[in-house]
C-alpha cells in the first residue's frame, strides 16, 4: 500500500536495508523474529512521530466530542504523529488492533492500518470520542460495538459496546483526560442503541502507554463493575 508522501521517510533501498539490520542486532533478544514489516512500521514511525514527549505542568481548554467524518484528519495526523511519541514499535496500530483477526496482525504494514481507520470513521464502523486540548487532538478513546472485533464478538453482541483502547498523547497524560473521554462515551452511547459498555481493565499497568485499555481503577470510578479476571485483565461492565 502506497505511503503518504508527507510520511515517506524516502529511503533508499539500501538505507532501509541498512537500518533493518541495525534493528535487527539492536532487537536480537527478543523471543520472535522480526519480520521485514515490523522493522519498516518501526523505521517509519521514527520518522514520523513528534519528539515532545514530556508531559505538560498544565494545559489549556479541553473539549470532549464525538468523532465525525469531518473530524478524520485531524485523528490521522493524531495516530500519524502523538498518540505514539516515544514508543515506535506500537505506532503501527491505528487503533486497528482490535479489529483486525488475530492471525493476520504481524503481517501488517501501518499503511493498511492507516487506511482502514479512514474507512471504518467513514463508514461508522467505528465509533470513538476525542479532547481537544486548544483545538488539537491530544486524547482518542475506541467505544464501538464489541461486534467489530474478531478478538471479543461473541455472537450476541446486540447492544453492547467496548471500551477497546485509549490513546492520550504523552504531553497530555495525568491531565484527567481518559476520565473525560469514558464519561462522554457513557452519555452518548445510548443514543447509538447500546444498554452496555464493557472493557478489558489492568489493575496495575506496567507504564503509561501500557494502560491503553483502560485502568481497573478508572473504571471502577466511572460505575462499571467487575465481571470476571483472567490472564491479567480484568473483564468490567457498566449498563447505561
Amino acid at each position: 500500500m502506497e505511503t503518504p508522501r508527507h510520511l515517506d521517510p524516502q529511503l533508499s533501498d539500501e538505507e532501509r536495508a541498512e537500518r533493518r539490520a541495525e534493528l535487527r542486532r539492536r532487537f536480537a533478544d527478543l523471543p520472535f523474529e522480526l519480520l521485514d514489516v515490523n522493522l519498516d512500521n518501526y523505521i517509519d514511525a521514527e520518522y514520523r512521530l513528534a519528539s515532545q514527549t514530556e508531559r505538560l505542568a498544565s494545559i489549556g481548554g479541553v473539549e470532549v466530542v464525538p468523532v465525525t467524518e469531518a473530524d478524520i484528519d485531524d485523528v490521522l495526523a493524531f495516530f500519524d504523529h502523538d498518540a505514539f511519541a516515544g514508543k515506535p514499535e506500537w505506532a503501527m496500530c491505528y487503533c486497528r488492533f482490535n479489529h483486525v483477526d488475530p492471525s493476520e496482525w504481524e503481517s501488517r504494514g501501518w499503511q493498511q492500518n492507516r487506511a482502514e481507520l479512514t474507512a471504518a470513521l467513514r463508514s461508522g464502523d467505528m465509533r470513538a470520542v476525542v479532547a481537544r486540548v486548544d483545538g488539537r487532538i491530544a486524547a482518542w478513546l475506541n467505544c464501538s460495538d464489541r461486534s467489530t472485533s474478531p478478538r471479543y464478538a461473541t455472537g450476541d453482541d446486540a447492544g453492547i459496546a467496548q471500551a477497546f483502547c485509549w490513546s492520550v498523547a504523552p504531553p497530555y497524560r495525568g491531565h484527567g483526560l481518559a476520565r473525560s473521554l469514558l464519561e462522554t462515551a457513557i452519555e452518548i452511547l445510548p443514543a447509538a442503541g447500546v444498554h452496555t459498555i464493557q472493557g478489558h481493565a489492568v489493575a496495575d499497568p506496567g507504564d503509561e502507554a501500557s494502560a491503553y485499555v483502560g485502568p481497573l481503577s478508572l473504571y471502577e470510578s466511572c460505575g462499571f463493575a467487575l465481571v470476571e479476571e483472567s490472564d491479567g485483565r480484568a473483564l468490567v461492565a457498566r449498563h447505561i
